[in-house]
């Protein structure tokens, strides 16, 4: 697989992260209307489980998303800090090899 290959892959994720979070006021208004129905609370907790499921697979499928040049993860993994990175618009960098964002691997000057 090439750097844009999993450039790419990063993209679609991030876009369903994007997607689920945008559709949450909509999650919100269909658990108002299920109040009104207590014989629907079964189906309220299977849906916020699902939702709950997506939203923490791919955070997690985003914070280790391997780096293109050193392969391991762009946004420090398990470190916290470096974790939510994807979130922001600047100074995105590999935590552990300082690729940025938008370059290359393949333009990196700095073997890994």
């Amino acid at each position: 697989m090439t750097a844009n290959d999993s450039w790419r892959r990063f993209a679609r994720v991030r876009t369903w992260l994007w997607i689920l979070y945008g559709g949450f006021p909509i999650l919100v208004g269909l658990v108002a209307v299920m109040d009104k129905h207590p014989d629907w609370y079964s189906i309220k907790a299977v849906i916020a489980l699902i939702y709950v499921g997506l939203a923490l697979a791919l955070w997690f499928k985003m914070s280790f998303w391997p780096c293109p040049h050193c392969g391991k993860p762009f946004f420090g993994g398990w470190h916290m800090p470096y974790g939510v990175r994807f979130f922001t618009i600047t100074d995105r960098k590999c935590a552990h090899c300082g690729l940025l964002w938008h370059q290359r691997a393949e333009q990196r000057s700095v073997p890994a």
